[in-house]
């Protein structure tokens, strides 16, 4: 199941950590090690890897991850908000072009209240991990509890 570890949104040019792996792939957190530790002995060992990384995880990597740090980096101090806010929207457009711009119409939007009110659209997060391991795990206790008690039975009749 690696193939769902990786996306891309320019046609295979550049390839992003997929954010729905958790759900696609139970062992999506050891193949993103195993993933992480081929590309540090690629980098180690000067070895050309044909895995075109986007610029966007290029930068974190960059910056060991800390996101922060890479925004600070993009945007100076001296910025006003409007500035950075702009600078925040070209990297998420590099990384989701649909989000920005739907971003984008509602930031534009935000002054007329009544037509984001119109869309009556609950914001809910659909990737929380938390509630979807929640759920697996109740799933898991559940198998568990009917296996046992299968076992209980046979020992029973035997």
């Amino acid at each position: 199941g690696g193939g769902l570890l990786l996306s891309t949104r320019d046609h295979g040019r550049s390839f992003l950590p997929n954010a729905t792996a958790c759900f696609a792939n139970p062992n999506w957190a050891t193949d993103f090690d195993l993933i992480g530790r081929l590309v540090g002995l690629a980098l180690w060992q000067q070895v050309t890897l044909d895995l075109p990384l986007h610029n966007y995880v290029c930068e974190a990597l960059l910056h060991d991850g800390d996101l922060d740090a890479l925004l600070k980096h993009k945007c100076d101090s001296a910025l006003t908000d409007e500035a950075r806010l702009q600078i925040k929207l070209n990297l998420l457009s590099q990384l989701d072009p649909d989000l920005e711009r739907s971003l984008r119409w509602i930031l534009e939007t935000d002054d007329d209240a009544s037509v984001l009110e119109d869309l009556a659209i609950p914001f809910t997060d659909a990737l929380d991990l938390d509630e979807y391991e929640e759920a697996n795990d109740a799933e898991d206790d559940d198998a568990d509890e009917s296996k046992s008690a299968e076992r209980e039975s046979n020992n029973h009749e035997a």
